[in-house]
């Protein structure tokens, strides 16, 4: 593919996940290898001006080498330099030298940390330089008899080079007209030969990826990996006669500037869909009829391209359906559903009938709602109950790592469960006796509901049918009254109104985690038995369109992805 089919490909390179940064990264490669602008046979041989550089720089050097130490050291290095091999291939009329090559000094810093204060003149530390430029958030200072003994060596000037050598390594930046800096730790100071060099382009060569890349693996260093003062004096650079490295570096920052108009473009269109999903949520949250709620949620699906744009939004998504469904805003009350009172009477006669059982222990007494407790209305055949009224079984995992084996009993830990999925597949394995020991509380059975309460918690799902697992650390079990059905149980512990509690009692916590005393007191909206059983059709239809959304926006970013690497791929670089 040929360059003007790869500007026609632009956007697209643009559009895909991380594309802007990938285009960046690439705009740099091709400028390093000759293949941003055209070679002009009249700009000459770069190898001509790389030999004239070193003609007049050591005329330079010699002039004033006898009362300056720098410009002893800098010509006895390039005395003993040896010839540099270019890391790749590049036009014919270009030419490879070592940074110090380049140079008329290269200064390392003053290798400790100076005293600073809280104003003067800025230390320019490896933190402070990022992209190319400076930041200045989090900028040191120090006083004038500081910055003259820590620059000794060489004062910097406007226009010279700082690069980071560790912690990070590789970043620089050009000191700009009218900005006095002092050198802080880990950093270097180029002062290339102006009359050679583009400053600008060295810097542009000087922080291409590849360039970065092939630096990091002869970095030394056991904790922090760091580069010498002397791997970065013979850091090879391709150089271009002068007159196009100028053109080189125009043509950079036209391409960069384009870059972040992109990123600019994406930002305020991420702005504009994050406001529109949050309005589209307040509108589906606050429906007070039938008719508003079907508005609101047609309006979603019409409009999902401009929502939702990014697989993780569909989350959002997910938690305001569960919500709508605990707030009973997906389906109809009707008078033939009978009494929700029904329903917490036939729990507690079931709890009751347990409790005369051995070893099923002594029931308790629950304690008394509060108005205040009810985080939001519900219909009036509704009520609010407390998890515990309407589970028979409320089992905590033992506070012990299971003795794991090759094969056996699924044991589900808290990274096993998604919301309403056990990924049993997954699962680490128990032999028999330790599954025996697991479910000696409680052997889990078609319909109970594992709960994650520690680490990433939260988390509810029902177990499947024909499925012999059990608890691992951090997870809980409920089983729940007939009357009560275990998926809509599962999707309300799901929902915000269940995890929001629980953030609450987990707060402050040094390892957050659901306390099951708490857990068994948060309030829970409780509709009809029957109107349980439209909920969950009618959460299991809509979460079937956010599975189906994801795996299309999973798809559509996949073929960005290949299509970028694709045009990416075909250029010959």
């Amino acid at each position: 593919m040929d360059l003007p089919t790869f500007w026609d490909n632009f956007e697209v390179i643009a559009e895909a996940p991380g594309g802007v940064q990938r285009l960046r990264e690439l705009i740099l490669d091709l400028a390093v290898r000759g293949k941003l602008v055209p070679q002009d046979p009249t700009e000459g041989q770069a190898q001509e001006q790389l030999a004239n550089l070193r003609n007049e720089r050591a005329e330079h050097l010699a002039k004033t080498a006898d009362s300056n130490t720098e410009y002893r050291r800098m010509l006895k290095k390039l005395s003993a330099l040896e010839s540099s091999v270019p890391p790749f291939d590049i036009p014919s009329n270009w030419s490879i030298a070592h940074l110090i090559d380049l140079s008329l000094l290269v200064v390392d810093c003053h290798n400790k940390t100076a005293p600073t204060t809280f104003e003067g003149i800025p230390l320019i530390r490896t933190t402070n330089i990022r992209n190319r430029q400076f930041r200045f958030h989090g900028m040191k200072y120090v006083d004038q008899d500081t910055y003259e003994f820590w620059s000794r060596r060489c004062f910097p000037e406007p226009g010279d080079i700082i690069f980071t050598r560790e912690a990070p390594m590789g970043e620089a930046t050009i000191i700009p007209d009218g900005m006095k800096v002092c050198l802080g730790q880990r950093t270097m100071l180029i002062r290339v030969f102006e009359q050679f060099v583009d400053r600008n382009f060295v810097l542009l060569a000087l922080t291409e990826p590849g360039l970065i890349k092939r630096l990091a693996s002869n970095a030394v260093g056991m904790t922090v990996k760091h580069l010498r003062v002397k791997d970065v004096e013979q850091i090879c650079l391709p150089l271009p006669p002068l007159a196009e490295q100028k053109r080189i570096v125009a043509k950079v920052d036209e391409l960069m500037a384009m870059c972040d108009r992109y990123e600019v473009s994406k930002c305020d269109r991420n702005t504009l869909r994050t406001k529109m999903r949050a309005s589209a949520n307040d509108a589906l949250m606050n429906a007070e009829t039938d008719e508003s709620l079907n508005t609101a949620w047609e309006f979603v699906q019409e409009h999902w391209e401009c929502l939702i744009q990014e697989p993780e939004e569909v989350e959002t998504v997910r938690k305001v359906i569960l919500q709508l469904g605990a707030r009973g805003k997906l389906s109809k009350q009707t008078v033939t559903d009978g009494s929700v009172d029904k329903v917490i009477e036939q729990a507690q006669h079931e709890k009751n009938a347990l409790s005369k059982k051995k070893p099923f222990p002594k029931l308790r007494k629950i304690k008394p709602l509060d108005e205040v407790e009810q985080p939001f209305q519900i219909p009036r055949s509704w009520t609010w109950v407390r998890v515990e009224t309407i589970c028979t079984h409320i089992v905590d995992c033992l506070h012990r790592t299971p003795k794991y084996q090759e094969n056996g009993y699924p044991a589900i830990r808290t990274s096993d469960i998604q919301p309403g999925k056990i990924l049993v597949d997954q699962a680490r394995k128990v032999g028999i006796e330790e599954y025996q020991t697991q479910t000696q509380r409680l052997i889990p059975q078609e319909g109970d509901i594992f709960y994650s309460r520690e680490g990433n918690f939260g988390i509810a799902a029902v177990v499947p049918p024909q499925c012999e697992i059990c608890l691992s650390q951090r997870m809980m079990q409920f089983r729940v009254a007939s009357n009560i059905d275990p998926y809509f149980f599962s999707w309300v512990m799901n929902a915000p109104v269940i995890f929001n509690q629980a953030l609450n009692d987990a707060a402050g916590m040094t390892v957050p985690h659901v306390n099951i005393r708490s857990l068994k007191q948060f309030v829970f909206p409780l509709p009809p038995f029957a109107e349980q059983k439209r909920i969950v059709i009618k959460v299991d239809q809509l979460m079937t369109f956010c599975d189906n959304l994801e795996a299309h926006l999973h798809e559509t970013q996949e073929k960005a992805t290949a299509l970028a690497a694709a045009v990416v791929g075909q250029l010959e670089v």
